[in-house]
């Protein structure tokens, strides 16, 4: 089962840095249904003052879809001590995770403090939407989904050599 996650999660990030955004997103869409945001739909939506309860449930799905995916990343992780020999690589891997999950989320909060929650909304959808709706991953990205290929490169060696 081990193995099965390993080359899952290789192939994940293998076509997330083939692809640009907007491709990824059009074959994740495939497969776990949900819906492109066009960026004209929101600026419309935002400009008419109309609630964002529907663009609120497509982002939320996304977000559920992102965190299901760091979910099972992290479970792998942990189950990943059992068959790393060297350990180090894994425990490195799993600090890197947490720290990309917890600066953003806590420089999210800090921001959120400033403003009220209808308007820390309305910046999120708008951010969220622009960095989906955009042709290519910013470099950061793209360094964080190399950085997952070569890890998930190594568990698949370490795994099938050992």
């Amino acid at each position: 089962m081990f193995k099965f996650f390993t080359i899952i999660m290789l192939i994940i990030y293998t076509i997330r840095i083939l692809t640009d955004s907007k491709g990824f997103l059009k074959l994740c869409s495939k497969f776990f249904s949900f819906g492109y945001i066009p960026q004209n739909e929101i600026k419309a939506k935002i400009k008419e003052n109309k609630e964002y309860g529907e663009i609120g449930m497509k982002l939320l799905f996304r977000v559920f879809n992102i965190l299901l995916l760091m979910l099972i990343e992290f479970i792998y992780l942990l189950n990943a001590f059992k068959y790393d020999i060297f350990q180090y690589p894994t425990m490195i891997f799993l600090l890197f995770n947490l720290i990309n999950f917890l600066i953003p989320l806590i420089a999210s909060k800090i921001k959120g403090m400033k403003m009220g929650e209808k308007e820390r909304f309305e910046k999120m959808v708008i951010k969220y939407s622009k960095s989906l709706n955009s042709n290519l991953y910013t470099i950061k990205s793209k360094i964080i989904t190399l950085l997952n290929i070569i890890y998930y490169g190594y568990m698949l060696w370490i795994v099938f050599i050992k």
